[in-house]
């Protein structure tokens, strides 16, 4: 497509139903991200239908039926392993689902573009980051450029076949009392391969409010570590506040980015600083204003502010990456070395593998034993492979394709869907959020959200947590629970040491699950230490999201994941996010929270304004789950 006719497809609200963008809020990102994306709203309301002026343009009707099938798929897979998390935690299985209100659970579709960079060195795709919902599910091609933070190190995720990357959301990392944590992970670029990603994120309801689960206080030894808030207040503050780094300066002028005149890809070196994670966010929470409608398409009514940030029109780092001549990043895409491009560790540690089939086993002993895999998994990890999923491999293999054709539509006809707010159905943009975003990731994407329109199952597992085998699904009302797809494209970079896919975050809402092309780019942290995550073919990627660690009071932890680029493969991912429903207010579960020295980890919100709260910010590690900790 062409860039006008992908313009048509840029939205104006990071709620609106579908988002084409670059970047990550270019309206105010002082620096660009390398990355284009477009972001589709899955559910509650699905939004790839006929009448669709996205389909209008060129998405065809086989983009719809891959959607419809594999969104429903995945919230199948969602379903068990966020009720392994609820048990394995020690809470009934549906609580995750009941406190998310996950029946109008917010699920999105992210397309990420990554394309090649002329200077990968000083570019990210997304810098370092958690996802802001409960769980986020990712596919991608074949091109490496994910990275985790793993144990103080960052480590890349390399593309396995047929398979999910898992990682876990800020949801998760909430609801657990920081149990779980969710995980750090960024996308960094290269100078010879497009990258293409599609992450399907989950999150609660839009109007839930995430809060730990009080049974993870009662012990009287873990303090409520998070405040309540709504799910749409923690992304729309995230959107707008831009929270993926704290910059000391500000925005620049825009000029132009094709030419390199701008200054906008390039990080000044001695003019920034990042929070490390001993560092908490000192801010004051504040109630978001709310508008009084919401976006056409969209379920949800959306918080504006009083002097919303000017619109920022970005060129997509696909066409920046296919320029003539183009040998160098602009500025505005440039990452500080010292804080973003921290070495990878070789541990030789594999990531955690949790076989699908015998989660779902009739035989107990089989299962015990899973669970208690998916437990260590949730709480060492953040991220782990599901591998025997059931899912059928062409469909795998025809959303990665379906989604690299949209990238490859004229940039006219992606910027032509629309969608401005993160709880728009379909989104499409590049970095992470492009009006905010004060240096650029190397990243497109898109998003859709896939339920609860068709009331597909989205009850998140609940037995390692300790449980009721039903206290997710039944808290979070998981039959509304939020799903949606978000394929991200990340092509090659000039410059991979200077970029980032996506910094440093954990994901919001229950349970991601993700595949991707055999590029890797997907890097966790773990043990303090970035860990690559190599991708298995046909397997999903599983990583728990805040409103986990919300429910388990901290005992689960929401992992750090970020996507790193290259310069030689086009890296493709798909995460379907999995969240309560929209409405749902979260907390930590009464059984963690009933003894004196264990009060609650965090405080109640509504998913809506949680999801609002983180995806209208800057990406910045956990600063959203941050933000609704209980200091004591």
């Amino acid at each position: 497509m062409t860039e006008e006719e992908k313009g048509e497809c840029e939205g104006k609200h990071v709620l609106d139903p579908i988002r084409y963008g670059t970047s990550f809020n270019p309206s105010v990102d002082k620096i660009l991200y390398w990355r284009d994306y477009l972001k589709i709203f899955q559910h509650p309301a699905f939004s790839l239908t006929q009448q669709s002026p996205f389909l209008q343009i060129g998405f065809r009707k086989q983009i719809t039926e891959i959607a419809l099938e594999y969104s429903k798929s995945t919230r199948e897979v969602m379903k068990e392993i966020v009720r392994g998390i609820s048990e394995s935690l020690g809470l009934e299985d549906k609580y995750i689902e009941k406190a998310s209100n996950l029946e109008n659970c917010l699920q999105i579709m992210i397309a990420n573009l990554y394309p090649s960079c002329p200077q990968p060195e000083l570019a990210m795709g997304l810098p370092a980051h958690s996802d802001h919902g409960l769980l986020t599910l990712l596919i991608q091609n074949d091109t490496v450029g994910l990275q985790v933070l793993h144990k103080d190190k960052w480590v890349n995720i390399h593309p396995i076949p047929n398979s999910f990357l898992a990682n876990i959301g800020d949801h998760i990392e909430i609801l657990s009392n920081r149990k779980y944590k969710s995980v750090l992970h960024r996308a960094v670029v290269n100078d010879r391969d497009v990258r293409i990603s599609i992450a399907l994120a989950h999150g609660p309801a839009a109007e839930a409010a995430v809060s730990p689960a009080p049974m993870l206080l009662e012990d009287g030894q873990n303090p409520l570590a998070y405040r309540a808030m709504k799910y749409k207040e923690y992304i729309w503050f995230l959107f707008i506040k831009n929270v993926i780094i704290v910059f000391e300066f500000i925005i620049h002028p825009q000029t132009s980015i094709i030419n390199n005149t701008s200054t906008h890809y390039t990080f000044p070196l001695h003019r920034r600083r990042q929070r490390t994670l001993s560092q908490p966010l000192c801010v004051a929470f504040v109630s978001l204003p709310m508008a009084t409608t919401a976006p056409t398409g969209s379920p949800l009514s959306q918080p504006s502010l009083t002097h919303p940030p000017p619109p920022r029109k970005l060129t997509t780092v696909k066409v920046l990456s296919e320029s003539p001549g183009v040998s160098s990043i602009p500025s505005i895409y440039t990452f500080p070395k010292q804080t973003y491009h921290e070495p990878v560790s070789d541990t030789k540690e594999p990531i955690p593998t949790i076989d699908f089939s015998l989660l779902t086993s009739s035989h107990p002993d089989q299962r015990s034993k899973t669970i208690r895999e998916l437990g260590i998994a949730c709480r060492d990890w953040g991220f782990f492979m599901v591998t025997n999923h059931g899912v059928p491999e062409r469909m795998m293999e025809a959303i990665i394709e379906v989604c690299r054709e949209f990238f490859e539509l004229p940039e006219e006809e992606k910027r032509g869907i629309g969608g401005k707010h993160v709880l728009d159905p379909i989104r499409f943009g590049t970095s992470f959020n492009e009006s905010v975003d004060e240096i650029l990731c190397w990243r497109d994407y898109v998003k859709i959200f896939q339920h609860p329109e068709f009331h597909s199952p989205n009850k998140p597992p609940s037995f390692s947590l300790g449980l009721e085998k039903d206290y997710i699904d039944e808290t979070l009302n998981l039959e509304n629970g939020l799903q949606l797809i978000a394929a991200n494209l990340y092509p090659p970079c000039p410059q991979p040491e200077l970029a980032m896919g996506l910094p440093p975050h954990s994901d919001h809402g229950l349970l991601t699950l993700l595949i991707q092309n055999q590029v890797g780019g997907l890097q966790v942290q773990h043990k303090g230490k970035w860990v690559n995550i190599d991708p298995i073919p046909h397997s999903f990627l599983a990583n728990i999201g805040d409103h986990i660690e919300i429910l388990s009071n901290g005992k689960y932890k929401s992992v750090l994941h970020r996507a790193v680029v290259n310069n030689r493969d086009v890296r493709i991912s798909i995460a379907v996010p999995h969240g309560p429903a929209l409405d749902a207010i979260v907390s930590p579960a009464s059984k963690f929270v009933e003894n004196v020295g264990n009060p609650p980890a965090y405080g109640a919100m509504k998913y809506k304004e949680y999801l609002e709260l983180q995806q209208g910010t800057m990406l910045n590690g956990k600063s959203c789950l941050e933000r609704i900790r209980n200091r004591v």
